[in-house]
């Protein structure tokens, strides 16, 4: 399965911040993302997010799954992860390290690269990593 090693996510002065990747399991079986862990963060969670009769809907998920060669997009307007209670305020430059769970794959490391409001990094910038 690769990764993307970076993310960005948005967030001054918040209690919350949101984060973007990328995933793709080139493995032969299916595996879920069940969650994970960020060092600035008490709170790691899943969430879709849809626009239903013009209102933008975002709903908790358990886990992700991800089928072999399939590739996930966390993105803005879509499937994220929530930071919940930051701990400190996060710099625009910053880099965060954080933990990806998975249910087969287990523990992956990932670094965040702390965007302003709106801000993406995609894929000039997107590190990948074999497993």
């Amino acid at each position: 399965m690769s990764r993307g090693l970076r993310g960005s996510f948005n967030a001054k002065g918040a209690q919350t911040a949101i984060g973007y990747m990328t995933i793709r399991n080139n493995g032969a079986i299916p595996d879920r993302l069940v969650g994970g862990l960020i060092e600035i963060a008490d709170r790691f969670q899943l969430h879709s997010m849809a626009m239903v009769n013009g209102i933008a809907k975002m709903r908790d998920l358990k886990d992700i799954e991800i089928k072999p060669g399939q590739t996930i997009e966390f993105k803005p307007g879509g499937s994220h992860i929530m930071f919940v209670s930051l701990k400190h305020p996060l710099n625009k430059g910053d880099q965060i390290n954080g933990t990806l769970v998975f249910e087969h794959a287990g523990t992956v490391q990932i670094e965040y690269s702390v965007e302003g409001i709106g801000s993406q990094i995609w894929p000039s910038d997107m590190k990948q990593m074999q497993h």
